[in-house]
């Protein structure tokens, strides 16, 4: 008797395990191209127009997997992104220029003497500049009057010289190149000017609103 207890117990443990093992096994459901609901025991399609849930016998849900994406909406995905890495990017940018733009002044009058002190900066520089190329200028005439003088006197220019006349041609070339980039430092001092006022001013003024929506609270007098 006790045995046949134990056969039966035994069977139904093997009924009720063989039960939960089928009930673990995944199927997958997923809507074809004709809007279908198809339920498989394999791997669907990989161009499933929506995707595909993995689910048990019973039909519970265990995993819903998104359709692969095509080759287009990748790159349109990947240029999101880039995008908005990019806004992200300019949106730091603008936060720095706006502390600066705070710390650095009250007014726009404050922009403004930045701004003469930048282009009084520059303007010594080019001066200087201007001067070092007269200076190079006024030495190559008096090493070309020397060389005249040789060749008067039906003479040989010596090759020290001319070598010497071309490096103080070069000077001169370099010194213009470097005059040409500090007048155009000027223009840009000039254009981020008028930007910085632009901003401080947008900036002052949100400032202003800020003041204005906040309530005010009014104080009570003890006296």
């Amino acid at each position: 008797m006790l045995v046949l207890r134990l056969a039966l117990v035994g069977t139904l443990s093997a009924v009720l395990s063989s039960a939960v093992v089928s009930d673990e096994r995944t199927l997958y459901r997923y809507i074809n191209e004709k809007g279908v609901k198809v339920i498989v025991g394999s791997l669907p399609p990989k161009a499933t127009p929506l995707g595909y849930d993995i689910i048990t016998l019973s039909g519970v849900l265990i995993e819903r997997v998104p359709r692969q994406l095509t080759a287009a909406e990748l790159s349109n995905k990947g240029n999101e992104r880039n995008q908005q890495r990019l806004q992200e990017e300019e949106q730091r940018r603008l936060e720095e220029w706006d502390k600066s733009l705070m710390l650095r002044y009250s007014s726009t009058s404050d922009i403004k003497a930045g701004k003469d002190r930048a282009m009084s900066n520059v303007k010594v520089r080019i001066s200087i500049l201007k001067s070092n190329r007269q200076s190079v200028k006024s030495e190559i005439e008096s090493e070309q009057a020397r060389a005249a003088n040789i060749e008067r006197r039906n003479g040989k220019v010596p090759k020290a010289m001319t070598d010497k006349i071309d490096v103080l041609r070069e000077e001169i070339k370099s010194i213009e190149d470097a005059i040409y980039v500090r007048g155009q430092e000027t223009e840009d001092i000039e254009k981020q000017f008028v930007r910085d006022v632009a901003r401080f001013e947008t900036l002052q003024e949100r400032i202003e609103l800020r003041n204005k929506a906040r309530p005010t609270v009014e104080r009570k007098s003890y006296y």
